[in-house]
């Protein structure tokens, strides 16, 4: 799981630079939102394939692609380990939308069988606070699970703390 998780990481990093230059080379205008709706289809995609490349069930990350995301809304999809004990590995499906100051993180945890949504929580946007979830090993059996890290920061002059 671990091998994959780094693939997985690894393919998300380097197809996110793309994102970022399709979105700055965007035209005016209607054709721009059409250029940079298609853009961002076409990256969606790419991303969905090294996924299912690097070993995810194809269900469970054709199904979090297929969730609309407004302009508004970053996901990100991650190797979850087999969290059911059916022998198939599933998928976490985090969607970060802006609320205010802060950022809200809804995480869905995804069946690796038939990708239908298995659980979700939901961290409330709190200003100064981004919520990473990391899949884990958890407790003395080792079972997969979630850990969900709160990185925080302040600013006092010019002056900014990670905590």
């Amino acid at each position: 799981m671990h091998r994959r998780f780094l693939i997985a990481v690894g393919a998300l990093i380097a197809l996110a630079a793309p994102a970022a230059t399709l979105g700055a080379q965007a035209q005016t205008g209607t054709s721009a939102r059409q250029t940079r709706s298609a853009s961002l289809h076409a990256v969606r995609a790419l991303q969905a394939r090294a996924l299912v490349a690097a070993g995810l069930p194809a269900r469970a990350v054709t199904a979090a692609f297929a969730t609309p995301t407004s302009a508004a809304t970053a996901s990100l999809v991650l190797a979850a380990g087999d969290m059911n004990g059916d022998g198939v590995d599933d998928v976490l499906d985090a969607r970060y939308r802006g609320v205010g100051p802060g950022e809200r993180l809804v995480l869905f945890c995804r069946d690796g069988v038939t990708g239908s949504v298995r659980w979700r929580k939901i961290m409330p946007a709190t200003e100064g606070h981004a919520y990473i979830p990391a899949p884990q090993l958890l407790g003395p059996q080792g079972l997969p699970g979630v850990v969900i890290v709160d990185v925080g920061s302040a600013q006092a002059g010019s002056t900014t703390t990670l905590s």
